[in-house]
């Protein structure tokens, strides 16, 4: 079985207490889940059970799961693990942060290719909040503290330690009581929305939205 770098760090890591319970389960009663691999052996889900059974030196078992992208990959890891992790809304809102770009290539393909309507997929943003609990409007700012936050504010909401909203205020402030729409304007993921620009893998041209 292979690591995927990209992979094994979309969620962090559990707890030494949690680690150390997983370990002593796994070595007495084994693994009660296999690890799922994709078709290249990469490790789709189950990177702390593939841990503790290397130091444990026992054999891991697996099950091979067809997936047809990356964003099938990410929205089953996602899925598997949003809700049985303690994390904070900015640790949800990072672990779906690949899986939030991928949609808006996505949508923006969509768009380049003239068709009418909206994309099946829906606004990214709402997108992503339903599938981990959270409103369009915090992940809106998540978006903006990802590009505009301190490290130590982002480090802060990964631990839970804050809010959202307050962190977001308190960038709002440092740049002279702009507007959220002025804010998220200058960022530099947003900076271009609303622009007409080609599409860079199909060479059509669309309105960027978020």
């Amino acid at each position: 079985m292979k690591i995927k770098l990209k992979y094994q760090n979309l969620f962090p890591r559990p707890t030494k207490k949690v680690y150390d319970e997983m370990k002593a389960d796994i070595k007495k009663h084994g693994m009660h889940m296999p690890i799922v691999v994709n078709v290249k052996d990469e490790i789709i889900d189950g990177y702390t059970r593939f841990k503790i059974c290397k130091e444990l030196k026992i054999k891991a078992e697996s099950t091979l799961k067809h997936f047809e992208n990356e964003m099938a990959e990410l929205d089953f890891m996602i899925s598997s693990n949003i809700h049985r992790r303690d994390l904070s809304p900015y640790a949800k809102f990072e672990a779906m942060y690949d899986y939030f770009v991928l949609i808006r290539k996505e949508n923006h393909k969509y768009r380049a290719s003239n068709k009418l309507g909206k994309s099946p997929l829906g606004r990214s943003i709402e997108h992503v909040g339903q599938k981990i609990g959270l409103s369009g409007t915090i992940v809106q700012r998540c978006l903006a503290v990802k590009d505009g936050g301190t490290k130590l504010e982002i480090a802060k909401l990964r631990r839970g330690e804050t809010r959202v909203s307050s962190t977001y205020d308190a960038m709002v402030k440092r740049r002279g009581e702009k507007t959220e729409e002025e804010i998220i304007e200058e960022l530099p993921m947003t900076k271009k929305i609303g622009q007409e620009i080609p599409c860079p893998e199909c060479g059509g041209s669309g309105r960027i939205t978020i």
